[in-house]
């Protein structure tokens, strides 16, 4: 929004606070949050049980902890367009689930009240919304949130209940008002109404269309309506309230700094009255007066700001105030202050602090220039006091103390290292999963510091590294933060971009895969490749080493690779032997040669390292960073084909061909376009991939797919988008959706209708209980009901069979047969799941008559 700081600057003085809570990123109302946030000028926040690990993804591979990476840096990417803060507790996405029971053994509620508690008390909102019901949810993992966001209003004011101690040393908090997002007016109980279709004549748009706009950045979600214009309305049942009944969202809560009046000390009585004296005055004109002379107004608030914070006796814990009471609210609400005013100064001021590294990974132990630019663009002189690289908590001093004047229109250049002394870890992933449990281990700290900082100060506020500054402007002394630290990449199409600066292990080695497939008993005489990199800005001498499992042998046991500086190679192992049908694993390790030391005559080895790091790049966010084991499943699978088998394949959004290759299938790859002109005679089955029936082309290959099945070939569908609905290739068309949140996919029961359908035998025997293995979601599309001209082998239901879903339909088109199924046997196959190769060859073979 233009000249943003305008509009701060006239609500510096908003002090009411909101907290929404939701389960997971798909319960997030980014309408609400923006009417909330932009619309009324409250400070918001979002607590998110989970990071959505057991989502679905629909623009990448990324699955469980990658997942949450992902869909974690959307949630930020909102926040920063919205200018809410985010929260999440250690709670790991299991999915949507039916029965309470379950959810109760993987999300203890002790453990997570802790989190909810030490958020709200952190945060400290007058108003506290639940985004999901207990009473008619279907999903489980839902009502057992609004269950404890109940329990976390009443315990966060008990420290009887919950003592301080318990949340890092935090003081009890009376939030005065719990709410909860109901469907409609037709729900019972005291309503408020909220129209987020309010039009807000500066952005130009509705709150409801703002928020659709951010809602687009969750693109692991899927696509996003677009929203109408009009009345929009949210309705929140008043569940509790310590003020009254009033409809009114904040139900008479004074919201002005007048309430706080009386909580400081006589020395800082004047100081805070001047304060709100200047913010009163500040509302009227802001929007009226020039630039220059708001730089002068803002800087008083921000003089006055500090020095009321000075008086109170109020310690802090990661920034949040450690005394309670109306002292305790009043610090928090003069931070709070400073920093909105401070924001809008640096804006109105013209001022710019830049940096730019030379690289985006640095390995720990190293260290990478950085080019620092303070930019004077407005109308006032500036002076630099201070200015510092912050990496991993640590300072790395430009300008210490002096004072570097620049006047308007100057600019002052800087360099200087940025050092990382651990490779950065994203810190809910790196103590792993409480036993019995579906809870990340958080690392305890000291005595009265039970859990981490980062569930105090919130997700949007942590950045691995960035730049720290302190300015005088119009005679106030501000301190200004710039996160995260970016280097910058020349991109034709998408621009400057610019690459979060991370450190990374000194030495990363990766594998191809992560999982493959092998057929069992079949020679094996391959390349195995191994990509081994080095981070530090000085060379090295690695050697690998191959860990195979028993029946194949390598080349070599071990390779010598020097590696320059900043450099990366990748080593070939030629792998020879054969398989037993099983799941065997094979590793690989690295250890420096040339940081081997000499102590005392005895040879002092560098660790191994046997992980890597992956950068993956995306449109939407910020390049993200995962980290992986350098460690290979290989699934023997001892497999059986027809007598005759060749198979086309039709890509979808899905790419199996690696799959093929593996099992050593005979498939060839065919564009959908080419089909009315392709030779078919020699094959006996063709898959048409995810979402490949769209479009013109699906029209033509339609009667050609339907002119091969009546000649005896087999056509399998993977589970697609609406167009399957509308294709002409189904005796009946088939109705099938998304799976929702509220659909159990995640684990659900895969149950055999007919155990004799040759389905299950021909050519392969298939078990319940090999797909029972099974990774992730069952169903990556939901059918809505059975259909006649169709059989049904096999379905998939929820944990409680409260649902039964088909997953495989078969029907005789002529002499052949079209098989659909809704199974995510893309995500088993890339993952080398043994059942899945079985059935993906079953359905795809003309029953019966087998081979080795």
């Amino acid at each position: 929004m233009a000249q943003a700081w305008r509009d701060q600057a006239a609500h510096l003085g908003g002090s009411t606070r909101v907290l929404l809570i939701g389960t997971r990123p798909e319960d997030e109302d980014n309408a609400l949050i923006a009417w909330l946030s932009r619309g009324r000028h409250v400070e918001t926040a979002v607590l998110s049980l989970t990071r959505g690990e057991a989502g679905r993804n629909v623009i990448g591979a990324e699955r469980n902890a990658p997942l949450a990476v992902v869909r974690t840096a959307e949630l930020l990417a909102g926040r920063e367009r919205d200018g809410a803060h985010q929260y999440f507790t250690r709670a790991f996405d299991t999915g949507a689930l039916s029965a309470d029971a379950d959810v109760a053994r993987a999300w203890p509620a002790d453990s997570l009240l802790v989190d909810m508690v030490t958020v709200i008390r952190a945060f400290r909102p007058q108003v506290i919304v639940a985004l999901v019901r207990a009473d008619s949810e279907p999903d489980a993992t839902r009502r057992h949130t609004a269950r404890l966001a109940a329990m976390a209003f009443q315990a966060a004011a008990d420290t009887g209940r919950l003592p301080s101690l318990a949340t890092a040393r935090l003081p009890a908090w009376q939030a005065s008002r719990l709410l909860t997002r109901v469907d409609s007016a037709g729900a019972s109980g005291a309503l408020t109404r909220i129209d987020v279709g309010e039009f807000d004549r500066a952005e130009g748009r509705s709150y409801a269309e703002i928020g659709a706009d951010i809602r687009r950045l969750h693109r692991t979600q899927g696509p996003v309506a677009a929203a109408s214009l009009g009345a929009s309305m949210r309705w929140l049942r008043l569940d509790s309230a310590r003020t009254g009944r009033d409809p009114d969202l904040f139900g008479g809560i004074d919201t002005t700094l007048a309430r706080l009046a009386g909580a400081n000390a006589d020395a800082g009585r004047a100081a805070f009255d001047s304060l709100r004296m200047q913010v009163v005055r500040l509302a009227g004109r802001a929007r009226s007066l020039d630039a220059d002379s708001l730089v002068a107004h803002l800087a008083s608030v921000v003089r006055l700001a500090i020095a009321a914070r000075l008086e109170l006796e109020c310690r802090e814990a990661s920034t949040v105030p450690t005394c309670g009471g109306d002292a305790g609210e009043l610090a928090l609400t003069l931070n709070r202050v400073r920093e909105r005013a401070t924001t809008a100064l640096v804006g109105a001021a013209g001022l710019v602090v830049d940096a730019n590294a030379e690289r985006e990974l640095v390995a720990a132990g190293d260290s990478a220039m950085v080019q620092v630019t303070v930019h004077n663009g407005g109308g006032q002189p500036v002076v630099l006091r201070r200015l510092a690289l912050m990496a991993q908590g640590r300072l790395s001093p430009l300008v210490r103390d002096t004072a570097i004047a620049l006047a308007p229109g100057a600019t002052a250049h800087f360099a200087a290292p940025v050092r990382f002394v651990v490779p950065t870890r994203h810190w809910w992933q790196v103590n792993g999963m409480q036993q019995g449990t579906a809870l990340q281990r958080l690392r305890v700290g000291g005595a009265g510091a039970p859990l981490p900082s980062q569930l105090l100060l919130g997700e949007d506020r942590l950045a691995a590294a960035g730049v720290e500054a302190t300015v005088v402007i119009a005679g106030a002394e501000v301190p200004i933060q710039v996160r995260p630290l970016a280097t910058r990449a020349a991109s034709a199409v998408r621009g400057d971009l610019r690459h979060p600066v991370i450190g990374v292990p000194q030495t990363s080695i990766l594998l191809e895969r992560g999982a493959e497939y092998e057929r069992a008993g079949m020679p094996v005489d391959r390349l195995f490749r191994v990509f081994v990199s080095n981070a530090r800005s000085s060379a090295d001498t690695v050697a690998v080493s191959l860990t195979l499992p028993a029946g194949l042998t390598a080349d070599s046991v071990s390779k010598l690779v020097p590696l320059p500086p900043l450099s990366a190679r990748n080593v070939f192992f030629r792998l020879r032997g054969a398989l037993p049908a099983g799941e065997h694993t094979a590793e690989v390790a690295a250890r420096s040669v040339a940081a081997m030391a000499m102590v005392d005559g005895v040879a002092i080895q560098p660790p191994v390292v046997n992980l890597g790091v992956v950068i993956n790049e995306y449109a939407h966010i910020p390049a993200q960073h995962f980290v992986r084991f350098a460690r290979d499943r290989m699934e023997s699978v001892a497999l059986r084909l027809p007598a005759r088998f060749r198979v086309a394949y039709i890509r979808g959004t899905e790419d199996l061909r690696p799959a093929f290759q593996q099992l050593r299938l005979p498939v060839q790859s065919l564009d959908l376009a080419l089909l009315p002109v392709a030779d078919l005679s020699a094959v006996t089955a063709v898959i048409v991939g995810a979402g490949a029936l769209r479009g013109e082309a699906a029209l033509l290959a339609t009667p050609v797919l339907r002119a091969f099945m009546a000649r005896g070939g087999v056509v399998l569908v993977l589970p697609g988008g609406r167009e399957l609905a509308r294709s002409q290739l189904f005796p009946v068309p088939v109705e099938q959706r998304d799976p929702t949140p509220d659909d159990d996919v995640r684990g659900a029961r895969i149950t055999f209708v007919d155990p004799g359908s040759p389905l299950f035998s021909q050519p392969n025997v298939v078990r319940e209980a090999a797909l029972e293995e099974w990774a992730g979601d069952r169903s990556c599309s939901v059918a809505t009901g059975l259909y006649a001209g169709h059989t049904v082998p096999l379905v998939v239901e929820d944990r409680q069979r409260r649902r039964v879903e088909p997953s495989v339909l078969v029907a005789t088109v002529g002499k052949g047969r079209l098989v659909y199924t809704s199974l995510c046997l893309a995500q088993q196959l890339e993952a080398a799941q043994g059942g899945a190769a079985k059935l993906l060859v079953n359905l795809v073979s003309p029953w019966p008559v087998a081979r080795r």
